[in-house]
């Protein structure tokens, strides 16, 4: 298994990042930018207390030689996440990516809290797989490119808000 993560600052208000961060069209949006293809939502739950996304798309992606026959050129993955408020103005979101016929796992949450300039978003992830001897190794490949998406994410997304 191999871990990740990155906090987030952001100087816009709290309810203004996590209305984008649910937002199917800027999710959409979000993802052709980062050259995935196919997305497709599968459920999207936004009313209420509690906020739940379900996707899938194709994601491509520059396999080392030693993950070739485990990981393909582009995968097909389901993304499932759970926005639930934790108290304090704070939001807690849970996720999980399928990476379908793979034997690679994802999951993680993430914090949306409130600071003095706006609000931050602290995420946290691990990978895993589970193949005998170079599992983790794939599992750190996997982390090391889903930090990189995330970084990626919070440019855009960064950049959805500064054009409001």
């Amino acid at each position: 298994m191999a871990e990740f993560g990155t906090t987030k600052d952001f100087t816009f208000p709290l309810e203004q990042v996590l209305a984008l961060l649910c937002d199917e069209d800027h999710i959409r949006a979000k993802y052709e930018q980062m050259g995935h293809r196919a997305f497709e939502p599968l459920s999207w739950e936004l009313g209420g207390e509690v906020r739940t996304m379900h996707s899938r798309r194709r994601v491509p992606l520059e396999v080392p030689r030693f993950a070739k026959k485990i990981l393909g050129k582009e995968n097909i993955v389901e993304q499932r996440e759970r926005w639930e408020p934790v108290g304090d103005g704070t939001w807690r979101n849970t996720w999980s990516i399928d990476v379908q016929g793979s034997p690679i796992s994802i999951a993680g949450s993430a914090l949306l809290r409130p600071t003095t300039a706006g609000c931050a978003q602290d995420v946290t992830g691990r990978a895993s797989c589970s193949v005998p001897i170079i599992g983790g190794k794939i599992a750190a490949f996997v982390a090391k490119d889903a930090e990189k998406g995330l970084h990626i994410e919070d440019a855009i997304d960064r950049a959805a808000l500064r054009r409001g």
